[in-house]
């Protein structure tokens, strides 16, 4: 998913950040690895899935890894963060929880009544999941009743059978892609994807783009399954491959 080196991803999320909230106070970034949007703030606390030594192996090519403050565990991560924070930050990252209706939930638990929520999202038009079905509301639901905890087979087989290897600058200047020529061989992929089922994997669990998101948000947020309501949103700028998204805590 390269981006062109017209956009600057750190400034844009500072600056769109700086427009609706201001200068931010507490803040909380959840897997920052070595980009943290901000850096040598004493109010701003660092939290991933795994330590910071454990990231540093598992990304070897990124360089000054953020030292991780929370470990997040286990999907009720909220009971991992024993302070509130006036901003959550989470780049590139709500693709990958299997349950998103349980995240906003534990998110809720760690922002202040009336605090917010940045998100910078992967916008399928202009990444590897180009041809792929946008998550629906039906989806969400189904995966908060199953309570999953890692990706299920049918998250895994469509990230991996419907994969595109793409360069962003090409889908921007409207290069089209091939529906029909899959990543892999269609019985490769589902073995696969059930071997992988096994434990746990990063893989793309939900697919968006700027405006399914706030309808999903919007839905969700009628049926009281999230605590969040769409504040701002941007689409995403020429070159980029991603949406930014305000959320506000309901108060």
């Amino acid at each position: 998913m390269n981006e062109e080196a017209t956009y600057n991803k750190l400034n844009a999320r500072r600056d769109f950040i700086k427009r609706h909230v201001g200068k931010p106070g507490s803040i909380l970034e959840i897997g920052a690895l070595n980009a943290p949007v901000f850096s040598g703030n004493a109010n701003v606390k660092y939290a991933d899935r795994l330590t910071t030594e454990e990231l540093a192996a598992q990304y070897p090519h990124k360089a000054n890894i953020k030292r991780v403050d929370y470990v997040l565990t286990r999907p009720a991560f909220g009971a991992l963060i024993p302070e509130t924070f006036q901003l959550a930050i989470a780049n590139h990252v709500i693709q990958q929880v299997p349950d998103l209706i349980n995240w906003f939930d534990q998110l809720g638990s760690v922002v202040v009544p009336g605090g917010w929520a940045f998100l910078a999202v992967p916008d399928k038009r202009y990444t590897s999941d180009i041809v792929r079905p946008l998550t629906t509301l039906a989806d969400l639901i189904d995966c908060a009743h199953r309570e999953l905890t890692a990706p299920s087979v049918g998250q895994i087989f469509s990230h991996l059978y419907l994969h595109h290897k793409v360069a962003t600058k090409d889908l921007w200047e409207g290069k089209r892609v091939d529906a029909a020529r899959p990543r892999m061989e269609v019985a490769k992929a589902v073995r696969t994807a059930l071997a992988m089922s096994e434990g746990y994997h990063s893989v793309h669990c939900h697919v968006f783009t700027d405006d399914s998101f706030s309808h999903l948000m919007e839905d969700l947020y009628q049926a009281a399954l999230v605590d969040w309501v769409v504040h701002a949103r941007e689409k995403p700028q020429r070159g980029s491959n991603e949406f930014l998204v305000m959320l506000r805590r309901s108060r």
